[in-house]
């Protein structure tokens, strides 16, 4: 299958084990508001179980009226999360077959964690790889350079507080 990889790296200035209990439970409205025209994401519903729970699943609805069903794959606390994102609807349903997403949290020192964030979209094509690609590579990495930072910006805050 054609696929199309994008990665973002971020240094958060956060003990690694309390910005990945952050971010684990993090509710996906706050953390996704969307990026030009690329849909906020506005609730979840039908979780099965917790989200660090390989097999655990929901459903993703995007502000576009599309939905995402969103499984997680791996949770290996504080260092890995991975998920894969699958019955697209909307938008992206013309271009994506399913995606995977990988969080991986790296200890530089006491107060500074390296976050890398990864998506391999799976396009349904050849041609649909063409259309994809550019939007990936451009306008979804934009998208998840704002969201990392925003997690950084919230959990700093948030953890600050206790």
């Amino acid at each position: 299958m054609d696929s199309v990889s994008v990665k973002v790296t971020k240094m958060i200035e956060l003990d690694r084990d309390r910005l990945f209990d952050y971010f684990i439970p993090i509710e996906l409205p706050i953390l996704l508001r969307g990026y030009g025209l690329l849909p906020a994401v506005v609730k979840v519903s039908e979780q099965t179980g917790a989200w660090d729970v390989p097999g655990s699943s929901r459903m993703v609805h995007l502000s576009d009226s599309g939905t995402i069903r969103e499984e997680v794959i791996s949770c290996d606390r504080p260092n890995l999360f991975s998920y894969k994102l699958s019955k697209f609807t909307g938008m992206f349903s013309l271009l994506v077959a399913g995606a995977n997403g990988e969080w991986r949290f790296k200890q530089i020192n006491n107060q500074l964690t390296e976050v890398n964030w990864e998506y391999s979209f799976d396009a349904k094509g050849r041609f649909t790889r063409l259309i994809l690609q550019p939007i990936i590579e451009l306008l979804f990495h934009r998208y998840m350079q704002q969201i990392v930072e925003d997690l950084s910006v919230l959990a700093k805050k948030s953890l600050a507080e206790f």
